[in-house]
């Protein structure tokens, strides 16, 4: 074949390849952003952290929790105190004794772990008015928490009546963490 010949078939081979046969191309792709809501940035504490917020109880007997809805959730984990934050907190106010009419209180605490991070970690809870304190729940001591899970415990409180008439009762957790060997 002559000399042409082999231009003119270099040329078509190039301009228009045998099926089958492609080149090959890479480029960097844009991921499409994600439809999130509002980040909320994240305080983070050295152990001790000390989280006050008011008492929520609704109908005698019926668990109320201390968090409105799941925005006031959100916001409440952005305090995390050495990997490790508040997740859930509920009470229940019983029934007034017929002497006094004092109440007992029960209440539930959640604890979670962030990704990674395996703790232990002590609770102190409080009910106070002002910065009086009128009543503590037993202490919790070395409750294990595990990265990505939560562990709820009990809390008990035992008010007067007349206290817990009083509508600026706040609870007071005071969250010591451990990092976990």
């Amino acid at each position: 074949m002559g000399k042409l010949w082999k231009c003119v078939l270099l040329a078509v081979v190039c301009l228009f390849p045998a099926k089958g046969l492609s080149a090959q191309e890479a480029r960097q792709g844009v991921k499409p952003e994600a439809k999130q809501g509002e980040v909320i940035p994240v305080q983070r504490f050295e152990s001790p952290m000390v989280l006050e917020l008011p008492l929520t109880l609704g109908q005698s007997g019926e668990w109320t929790s201390a968090w409105k809805g799941p925005e006031e959730r959100k916001r409440t984990r952005k305090f995390i105190c050495d990997g490790a934050f508040v997740s859930d907190l509920s009470f229940k106010a019983g029934k007034p004794s017929k002497q006094g009419g004092d109440v007992d209180v029960e209440g539930k605490v959640s604890i979670a772990a962030e990704h990674g991070q395996d703790k232990r970690v002590d609770v102190l809870a409080e009910i106070l008015r002002g910065d009086e304190v009128l009543a503590t729940s037993p202490k919790i001591t070395h409750l294990k928490v595990e990265e990505d899970e939560q562990t709820t415990r009990p809390l008990v409180f035992h008010l007067l009546g007349a206290q817990l008439r009083d509508s600026d009762l706040k609870v007071r957790l005071t969250i010591d963490v451990e990092t976990k060997e």
